[in-house]
């Protein structure tokens, strides 16, 4: 580990080692997220995020270097070569991770050895089949709420296989269009704008899923627009039926904002997007899919026992996945 110094003297006042002032500013762009930091043959978190990884990985937490006001600060940290698991544990618990390595050789680092974060880990934005529980589809959730207009944009995205869809449903009270189409889909992680109503954040809360925050301009329509534009290669995203300003349209540009911004990659494997309309078809709803047990198991939300556990002998993840969407709708 790189060595700070601390300044002595009668009340002189102590001051961070170097690799701790470069953890900290890199931090404080992540304040979401469990840093793991990179050192020697160890990713090491530091503070609150030592405190939470010791807590739900059973690691013991210790302490290294001190803060300015010369007290200890909690560390934690796990082997480099057994990191995708403690990884997965946490993506698991709904926790987002920044994985932040040494990016030139330390020998030849003159000073502080340069890191920066080189993706960011989220249970909706999972690249890495080991850090993938089931074959089954790992969508990331866009929802773009339009409180005036009394409904919403939902963007299903899944990084892994490109699957891309949007969807505007009606903002009833009680959410029964939202949770159907999170019933059906089961999506990994949802994204709110900062400015979501916060009844939006607790209902989806309240059914275990794991709730992000996006920036500021993330749902921007002109951004999130300009963006979809620029990865597809098209003048004007309305040949994808999606109209311009509407929330359709700024859940699908942040969903894939997001996927951008964590895989730190253009993503290739997104090469299509498709629009579905909401009486299309008729959809089970999410009371009924829960009581005839279609999916999911009543008591443990599990597939065994259910009617898709009965019906799939599909040879492929994929066919599995278009099974499910058929008993769904």
């Amino acid at each position: 580990m790189e060595k700070g110094s601390r300044s002595g003297g009668a009340g002189a006042e102590s001051r961070l080692s170097p690799a701790m002032a470069q953890y900290q500013e890199i931090k404080s762009k992540y304040p979401d997220a469990i840093l793991l930091f990179h050192i020697g043959d160890f990713y090491e978190t530091f503070n609150e995020d030592a405190e939470t990884v010791s807590r739900q990985l059973d690691i013991v937490l210790t302490s290294r270097s001190r803060d300015r006001s010369g007290n200890r600060i909690p560390l934690a940290g796990v082997p480099c070569h057994a990191v995708e698991g403690y990884i997965a544990r946490l993506i698991a618990k709904g926790y987002k991770v920044a994985v932040c390595d040494q990016v030139e050789d330390a020998r030849a680092a003159k000073g502080i050895v340069k890191r920066e974060v080189v993706r960011v880990v989220t249970p909706g934005m999972v690249m890495d089949e080991t850090l993938i529980p089931s074959p089954g589809a790992h969508y990331l959730l866009a929802i773009s709420p339009n409180a005036k207009e009394g409904e919403a944009g939902l963007a299903f995205l899944d990084i892994t296989t490109g699957e891309f869809s949007v969807v505007t449903v009606p903002l009833e009270h009680g959410f029964s269009a939202l949770q159907g189409e999170v019933a059906r889909n089961s999506p990994a992680e949802c994204l709110l704008p900062a400015d979501a109503p916060p009844e939006i954040a607790e209902f989806l809360s309240r059914g275990g899923l794991a709730v992000s925050r996006g920036a500021a301009d993330i749902f921007s329509p002109e951004k999130g627009r300009d963006a979809l534009c620029r990865h597809f290669g098209v003048a004007s995203i309305e040949g994808f039926g999606l109209a311009r300003d509407s929330p359709a349209e700024q859940a699908a540009g942040a969903a894939l904002l997001y996927a951008k911004e964590t895989q730190r990659s253009e993503l290739p494997q997104i090469n299509a997007l498709s629009v579905r309309h909401s009486g299309e078809s008729c959809l089970l709803d999410a009371i009924t899919l829960r009581n005839l047990e279609i999916v999911q198991g009543i008591r443990d939300r599990g597939k065994e026992g259910t009617l898709l556990s009965v019906l799939d002998r599909t040879a492929t993840p994929m066919g599995s996945r278009l099974l499910r969407q058929w008993l769904c709708e």
